[in-house]
């Protein structure tokens, strides 16, 4: 398992060490009833542009992003490590793992198995509201090669510079049910966010990310363009494929919904 995954035994081990910061990405109901001891509870969409179609969309002011993310304890030397509910969420730890790889903080990893796994350990767990943070100081250095906007995803379609797009929606989105106009980026290819769990909420070797990339005809090495509906399937699915080895990828965090909102945009069926 690579540093981006990090095993609950190892988590459990470093419970209350000073610097550790546990972001609990499920509903606030859930976060209630239990959870971690010492997590914060965490809405991706408070970090989103309020404004844009989408909101996966990141607010635009750096200093807003900054302050937020200070507002969790988390400065530029924490160790931060992000878990959801692998079954029952949509991949949001993968969320604010993007978001922290893409505004610079170099130590972020993902729970392997979540909750899920987490409570079928019969781990310590808390209940009711968390410990109000101490604020820390954060300062953004955003990696523009994670990221791509719906302007320069359209030229590169357009010029056919070989960019793999790949779905991380569902077959039935892909194929054109649910949001705005329904269909797909052009040449894009299905691979859904949610094919690499195992029974207990732990994620499969790497192998099953580069075999699925392989079937879809996109393995090996290029550069490759993640999308969803809203920006958090496929931000899951990026870092999936980080921890297959895959280097070049960037994120389409408008995705579907800011795609489908622009009438020259175009769809494929």
């Amino acid at each position: 398992m690579s540093e981006l995954f990090i095993s609950t035994e190892t988590l459990a081990a470093e419970l209350g060490q000073p610097g550790l910061v546990m972001l609990d990405a499920r509903p606030a109901m859930g976060f209630l009833m239990s959870h971690i001891p010492g997590a914060i509870n965490v809405d991706w969409k408070a970090f989103s542009d309020q404004r844009a179609a989408s909101k996966g969309i990141l607010h635009p002011d750096r200093a807003v992003l900054e302050q937020k993310i200070g507002a969790l304890g988390i400065g530029s030397d924490s160790r931060v490590v992000c878990y959801s509910d692998p079954l029952s969420c949509y991949g949001e730890d993968g969320r604010f793992y993007w978001m922290l790889t893409y505004l610079g903080h170099p130590n972020v990893a993902i729970l392997d198995g979540g909750w899920t796994k987490w409570q079928l350990e019969k781990r310590p767990i808390e209940r009711g509201p968390a410990t109000s943070p101490t604020p820390a100081h954060f300062t953004a250095s955003p990696r523009p090669e994670v990221i791509i906007n719906r302007e320069e995803l359209k030229r590169r379609i357009a010029a056919r510079d070989g960019v793999a797009v790949i779905d991380a929606r569902s077959p039935g989105e892909y194929q054109g049910q649910g949001m705005g106009r329904g269909g797909h980026v052009p040449g894009a290819v299905n691979i859904p966010w949610n094919a690499f769990y195992n029974a207990d909420g732990s994620i499969k070797p790497p192998e099953a990310i580069t075999a699925a990339l392989a079937r879809q005809g996109v393995g090996g090495k290029g550069e490759y363009v993640v999308y969803c509906a809203g920006g958090v399937r496929c931000s899951w699915l990026f870092a999936l494929m980080k921890r297959a080895g895959v280097a070049n990828i960037k994120n389409y965090v408008g995705s579907w919904a800011d795609w489908s909102s622009d009438p020259s945009a175009p769809v494929e069926k």
